[in-house]
């Protein structure tokens, strides 16, 4: 697997940043300092060329069909779930992608549906 893969211990840290909205009852996950992390990580680990976006796309499917045959495994489920996340956040660091105003949007959205 490619440097899109990192030990969880690396992440952990960005999981106690959970911060209150002003206003709003509902806590967000800074799911930017996630994207941010894995920039840094790709950044740490000096990656001279940048994986052509096709190719995290690839380790995305193939992820995916890793998580298929995880699907009685808890532990290994866990794992796949987070190098999938770990793509995705390398995906959004990579196209400067504002993972925070994303979620703020859906929910938004999603008001419509449920009372928030």
């Amino acid at each position: 697997m490619g440097v899109g893969v990192c030990c969880e211990r690396f992440l952990a840290p960005a999981f106690s940043e959970i911060t209150r909205v002003a206003g709003d009852e509902k806590s967000v996950l800074g799911l930017n300092s996630f994207r941010d992390e894995a920039a840094a990580f790709l950044a740490a680990v000096d990656t001279q060329e940048k994986e052509p976006i096709s190719e995290i796309i690839r380790m995305l499917d193939e992820e995916h069909d890793a998580l298929n045959t995880a699907l009685d495994d808890a532990p290994k489920l866990r794992h796949q779930v987070f190098d999938m996340l770990f793509l995705l956040f390398e995906l959004a660091a990579r196209e400067n992608i504002d993972l925070d105003q994303e979620w703020a949007r859906s929910r938004e959205k999603k008001r419509k549906y449920i009372d928030w």
